[in-house]
């Protein structure tokens, strides 16, 4: 049997304010497309078996438009791979148990018998085809709650055990999560009995030797961590016992090495800019973070500006940050002549705060209630601000 793998499609996630002529957030369109490029290869593969291991979306409370393409994704699947099962798995950011209920994914799952989803607080058990059990492990409200599942596994005996989750491993520091209410394992309580662990939330595909333990990774890249990180599903063979990593095209993401301004004026900082730029191919498709460190405190106003902030606008976005010899005057790419409407994305804000009402361990009727009353406030402010 062979099963697909994916995790952290993160539908809904933007960067910058560039939109399409239907005003779509460029960068949500990406993950779309990576998600698209995900459900083209599982069905070009014909794998038994599907498994999208939580955080779906990037927002508790996503746009239609991003249900949709869940939606659209899930049909295709469920056309392309006939009777193969699809499991659905909540993350961390997929919000309180029954996310997808009453909207357009959960009647697509009520209506394909062959969706599985894995969206409360509770283990799940998912027997397939050739005497392979899936346990699934979904995000879940707090630590304890998570080690409590854990201890609690019990494999079946005779059968092909995997187990899915969606949590951080402590105690190898780049792949923790420490935020409150957050889902950790250690090495030492990795459980016995399971062929293979696999596990979203963090966005590299990692596969760890000797643990049977894998980071699946995410389709598309969320920050300038995973610049070189290559992005794709995995496809899991129970027969053969190998795990093949199969990789998708992605926008390019660039962190290039930091420019010392040491002894520099101006214009060889702008050169040296310049130089950077001109060695990446696709740097007007591309996200790029560019770093300028010790510009002395009179070279700093003699910056040509105005070509610094064109040459930041030629790129699909452009972080570009400009610290003083002084580290306690740091100048960063905000200071940049741009739009004077620039400023904190609405979306973006209301995003953060329904993310962060989704960790709180509260009843899910009172965290709906609370993260509704945030974003209105929000949308009132900018309204009365506009």
């Amino acid at each position: 049997m062979r099963i697909g793998l994916a995790a952290d499609l993160h539908l809904d996630c933007r960067l910058g304010r560039l939109t399409d002529a239907a005003g779509v957030n460029l960068r949500s369109l990406d993950f779309e497309a990576a998600t698209e490029r995900v459900v083209d290869g599982l069905i070009r593969d014909q794998v038994d078996a599907v498994a999208i291991l939580g955080d779906l979306f990037d927002i508790p409370r996503p746009s239609e438009r991003s249900r949709q393409a869940l939606v659209r994704a899930i049909r295709r699947l469920a056309a392309g791979l006939p009777g193969a099962p699809i499991i659905l798995m909540r993350g961390n950011h997929d919000a309180a148990p029954g996310f997808l209920a009453g909207t357009a994914v959960g009647t697509t799952a009520l209506a394909l018998p062959e969706v599985i989803v894995a969206d409360a607080y509770e283990v799940r058990t998912v027997e397939l085809a050739d005497d392979v059990v899936l346990t699934l492990i979904p995000w879940m409200r707090s630590d304890e709650e998570f080690l409590s599942a854990i201890f609690g596994l019990a494999p079946v005996p005779g059968k092909h055990n995997l187990l899915l989750l969606h949590c951080g491993l402590a105690d190898l520091p780049e792949f923790a999560e420490s935020r409150p209410g957050s889902q950790v394992l250690t090495r030492a309580l990795l459980p016995e009995g399971f062929e293979e662990i696999f596990s979203g939330h963090f966005h590299g595909h990692h596969k760890f030797p000797g643990l049977h333990f894998t980071f699946i990774g995410s389709p598309e890249r969320l920050s300038v961590s995973e610049a070189t990180d290559p992005k794709g599903y995995c496809i899991y063979d129970t027969t053969k016992r190998k795990l093949t990593f199969r990789p998708i095209t992605t926008r390019s993401w660039y962190d290039p090495e930091v420019i010392d301004a040491t002894g520099l004026d101006a214009a060889a900082i702008t050169e040296k800019v310049e130089s950077l730029i001109s060695a990446l191919p696709d740097y007007g498709q591309a996200i790029v973070r560019l770093r300028v460190r010790r510009v002395a405190p009179e070279v700093r106003p003699a910056l040509d500006w105005a070509r610094l902030t064109k040459l930041r606008a030629a790129a699909f976005y452009c972080d570009l940050q400009i610290e003083a010899a002084d580290a306690n005057a740091p100048v960063s790419g905000a200071d940049l002549e741009t739009d004077p409407t620039d400023g904190p994305i609405l979306g973006d804000l209301v995003g953060e705060w329904e993310h962060w009402v989704g960790t709180l361990d509260r009843d899910p009727v009172e965290r709906a209630a609370l993260a509704r009353l945030g974003s209105d406030a929000l949308i009132a402010a900018a309204g009365a601000k506009s």
